[in-house]
């Protein structure tokens, strides 16, 4: 599991993003990062934020590696795969638009405090970020695709799920 915000923000009210760290999160047997200039939460891992995306996996003097500055926990985490050894990169959910995704209960009907920030266009930071990631991926000969049907996001090429090499796993 990936981090990138505290899991007090997660969430308007206080009392679920700390009942979903005490609940959820910690219990969770799956390694846990997050991202190094925010400790807020208990990971396996953290990561750093360093301009562009991170080819190899270097560690600083904390032992942490970094990965590519970024606005998106997607971006996070595919760079992170890609330091694990990854190589194809299919994004699931990233769709940039309301009302897609669900919280398991009873967090899934909790505000988070910013509805309808998906009704508007994917901000221009965000494209290039993706767009970067994707230039530097094909660099190196990997693949980044968007399995999202209804994505808003135009950095990544959109594929057909039926299309893709995972559907025949």
């Amino acid at each position: 599991m990936v981090i990138r915000d505290r899991y007090r923000s997660l969430w308007y009210d206080q009392k679920w993003g700390i009942e979903y760290h005490e609940k959820l999160w910690k219990p969770a047997t799956c390694y846990k990062v997050g991202a190094a200039h925010d400790r807020g939460t208990h990971c396996g891992e953290f990561v750093r934020m360093l301009p562009g995306w991170q080819h190899e996996r270097t560690v600083d003097h904390n032992h942490e590696a970094a990965v590519m500055k970024n606005s998106s926990v997607v971006l996070m985490a595919a760079n992170l795969a890609w330091l694990w050894g990854a190589r194809e990169l299919y994004l699931v959910g990233v769709d940039y638009h309301g009302g897609h995704a669900k919280m398991i209960e009873p967090w899934g009907s909790q505000s988070p405090g910013w509805e309808g920030q998906y009704d508007k266009p994917v901000p221009d930071g965000i494209e290039r970020q993706f767009a970067s990631a994707l230039q530097a991926v094909e660099s190196a000969g990997g693949v980044m695709v968007n399995l999202s049907p209804n994505t808003k996001l135009r950095a990544i090429p959109r594929m057909d799920y039926a299309n893709s090499s995972l559907a025949s796993l």
